[in-house]
């Protein structure tokens, strides 16, 4: 795991001896660091050792015949096998990193390698023959690569306040991208709060040939493939212990940050068969919490394994205190309260000398863990066979806004109502949000409470010129709710979640806060071997329809105690209000008369009063929340 950066700027023939301050990224890499230019090209790379932890995995990685220059940021968990190919093809080695093996992948195969790349991984090539820049990144986007392109100029890094800093002109916030932020609390990949700033999108390249058209594109999306056949449990097992071997593959110390929960747990039993004591688990406690607090079950599981267990108590100090080194190392603002979980138990995993830590992030993701995800399937299902007639339309629209009125949701809350009226309530919101009046306007994010809490805020607070660059069309686009509009409509589902919340928040949480203490996060549920037998179990196509997570828990019965699998899931679950207004009550000031305030995209007076309403109760809390980070991200990152 590392940082790169870059400046290719084709006119250019001389650069200083140091082209980049590294210092800026030192914690993504603090192991070695390296800068190389030539004609029209800089590059730069901060190392975290985590293979071959000798100098020959020193980067920029040179070809031998110098015709390449290579800058990597991740790991390829599969560089052994590739390596065995790419000796049996006849190439040699001279070191035993993946950085060469990738080198030399690439060599061999050039774009057609990226889809034999099992790993997470953000590089960039350069070809001193062709003068030509590809910079790539993995599927998921487990890895960040934002870019700045100014005329034939063109800087990146693996993050955005490194790449700020190559800039001739300090960017301007995108009203669009705001609003999908406050809406989501988190922008959807690959968006960015800055104009002008884009990021290779994950699963995609950007390709810069030289007097070309520079092309961006994607690689690689999700999509179901024909069923292979045999037993998927075996398959799915298979799959997973050998996700688990490969992500466990390191010369340093590995962790496991274990929730009790079950994609945590699974990864612990199959972490202990190949690494038996070698793997320690890590786990969040709250003191005082204990409806919060899953440490216990956490600690029970790991003395099942005989794993070294290690508690991290977090005080709601903890986070008042470290709340603005959080979120200047969010580097893009993400209003999720659990991030205060993923930066301490990172934290508590460099303390204990582990670099390497496995999370099981992905898991709900790929597994159809949510139930809002598999009622956005079924919702659209019944909206393809049910769009037509524009009576149809305006029947539906109708009765969804009738459900919605306030006596409509007090008889669906009220326990006396009977049961065939709360059902025609909920047919009736349901038939609301199949939006027939829209033919491209799928349901997806409205699906979710928090979502439509904020779009009534967030109608109330906007300024009249935010308000008109926030058009329906414009929103359409920007939620990519259209985007569902495919063939496969569980693979177009699944797609949107993965750009959404997987990528926008889980992942970018995981990579920033776990880099912040130098520590390497592995997703083993998101490995690519693993997500290729997925892909191809036709129980796993339609688990939309079944119990959340059915197939999945169906393997791990094998490996897994029934208590464990049939726990609700909790995950981390921190004690949010409490530390929410903790939080509001030291910088609510700030908020009022700050970097947020003077925008001037909200409505003065109705941001006054959305501050002060929430000194009487807790509602719009979450909201307030998104602001915060909002504020602190502003001072900062942007200075």
């Amino acid at each position: 795991m590392c940082g790169i950066v870059g400046i290719l700027d084709p006119g250019r023939e001389q650069w200083p001896e140091r082209p980049f301050d590294l210092d800026l990224m030192r914690h993504r890499g603090p192991d070695d660091r390296g800068q190389w230019t030539t004609p029209g090209l800089a590059l730069g790379h901060l190392r975290l050792a985590i293979l071959d932890l000798s100098e020959a995995g020193h980067q920029p990685f040179l070809s031998e015949d110098g015709r390449h220059a290579l800058v990597f940021n991740g790991e390829i968990y599969n560089y052994r096998e590739l390596r065995t190919e790419l000796m049996a093809a006849g190439h040699r080695f001279h070191t035993a990193t993946d950085t060469e093996v990738l080198l030399v992948a690439l060599r061999q195969w050039g774009e057609a390698a990226l889809p034999r790349l099992w790993g997470m991984f953000a590089f960039a090539l350069w070809d001193t023959r062709e003068k030509s820049l590809l910079l790539a990144r993995d599927r998921f986007g487990e890895k960040p690569l934002y870019f700045h392109r100014d005329g034939a100029r063109l800087c990146f890094a693996s993050e955005l306040k490194m790449l700020l800093g190559l800039l001739r002109e300090k960017p301007a916030m995108d009203p669009v991208q705001l609003d999908r932020y406050l809406h989501h609390g988190y922008i959807p990949e690959p968006g960015c709060l800055l104009q002008g700033i884009e990021k290779v999108p994950p699963g995609g390249l950007l390709k810069i040939p030289l007097g070309k058209t520079p092309e961006v594109r994607r690689w690689w999306h999700f999509n179901f493939q024909p069923d292979g056949g045999g037993d998927p449990i075996d398959r799915l097992d298979a799959a997973l212990a050998g996700a688990a071997e490969r992500c466990l593959r390191s010369d340093v110390p590995v962790g496991i940050s274990l929730s009790g929960g079950l994609d945590s747990s699974a990864l612990a039993v199959l972490a202990s068969k190949k690494h038996s004591r070698e793997v320690s688990a890590i786990s969040i406690g709250y003191p005082g919490e204990p409806d919060n607090d899953e440490s216990v079950y956490a600690r029970s599981l790991a003395a099942e394994l005989g794993m070294p267990f290690k508690r991290v108590l977090i005080e709601p100090q903890d986070c008042l205190d470290g709340f603005a080194r959080m979120v200047r190392a969010m580097d893009e603002p993400v209003g999720d309260v659990a991030a205060f979980a993923y930066h301490q138990v990172a934290r508590a995993s460099r303390e204990h000398a582990m670099p390497v830590l496995l999370s099981g992030i992905g898991g709900d993701e790929l597994f159809w863990g949510y139930t809002w995800v598999q009622q956005a399937v079924q919702l659209s299902q019944k909206k393809r066979a049910e769009q037509g007639t524009a009576l149809a339309g305006l029947l539906s629209a109708l009765g969804g806004r009738l459900a919605n009125l306030k006596p409509g949701r007090q008889l669906a809350r009220n326990h006396s109502t009977p049961a065939f009226i709360k059902d025609a309530l909920a047919a009736m919101r349901a038939g609301g949000q199949l939006h027939l009046d829209e033919p491209r306007w799928y349901p997806f994010d409205e699906l979710q409470n928090y979502f439509n809490e904020s779009a009534l805020v967030t109608s109330r607070l906007y300024s009249s010129s935010m308000a008109e660059v926030i058009s329906p069309a414009t929103r359409m686009q920007a939620w990519g709710l259209d985007a569902v509009a495919d063939d496969d409509l569980p693979a177009a589902v699944l797609r949107l979640l993965f750009d959404g919340w997987l990528g926008g928040n889980c992942l970018l949480l995981g990579d920033r806060l776990s880099m912040d203490w130098s520590v390497e996060l592995r997703l083993p549920l998101l490995e690519a071997g693993l997500v290729e037998t997925v892909a191809g179990l036709s129980p796993l196509r339609d688990g939309y329809s079944a119990e959340p997570k059915a197939l999945f828990k169906e393997v791990l019965r094998r490996h897994l105690p029934s208590e464990v699998i049939d726990r609700p899931k909790r995950g981390f679950s921190p004690p949010s209000v409490d530390w929410t207004r903790r939080l509001y009550d030291r910088h609510a000031g700030d908020l009022a008369g700050g970097r947020v305030a003077a925008t001037g995209y909200f409505e003065p007076r109705a941001l006054a009063a959305l501050i002060h309403g929430v000194r009487e109760s807790n509602r719009n809390l979450n909201f307030i929340y998104r602001l915060l980070v909002l504020e602190i991200w502003m001072r900062e990152v942007l200075n």
